[in-house]
């Protein structure tokens, strides 16, 4: 009986490492690294984040299923105003799988890719929605 809590703590203990270890770290420069941020912090300076792993939060705005193209606002702005039109940034996201509704938090995750200069977009493999 000892020794099945012996066992049970160790594995316990185990999971809790691997989960603090394999927790991203904001602003290293390592593609692998997996950044999450807000809407206005990436549209500040998205240079800074293309071509990489990134997870962003945001509100959906405008969805376009023909396209599967939908675009998210900053949560803080959405919840200053409570509509979706007042953000000063809107990052446009192509989502291959189910898009959200409007006025939804999501998470997504994937790479900011430029296809045109000066023009930005959001690749996500994954879409998770928060609320």
């Amino acid at each position: 009986m000892a020794l099945a809590k012996l066992e049970i703590i160790i594995g316990a203990a185990t999971l809790l490492a691997c989960a603090v270890l394999s927790v991203p770290s904001y602003g290293q420069s390592d593609s692998t690294v997996t950044d999450t941020l807000n809407v206005d912090k990436l549209a500040k300076n998205p240079k800074g984040f293309a071509d990489r792993e990134i997870v962003v939060t945001g509100v959906v705005g405008a969805v376009v299923p023909k396209r599967k193209i939908f675009t998210i606002i900053d949560q803080s702005e959405y919840a200053e105003c409570k509509v979706v039109t007042c953000a000063r940034y809107e990052i446009p996201i192509e989502f291959s799988g189910k898009l959200p509704d409007p006025e939804q938090l999501v998470m997504v995750t994937g790479q900011l890719v430029q296809p045109q200069p000066g023009r930005f977009l959001f690749k996500a493999r994954r879409m998770e929605i928060v609320k």
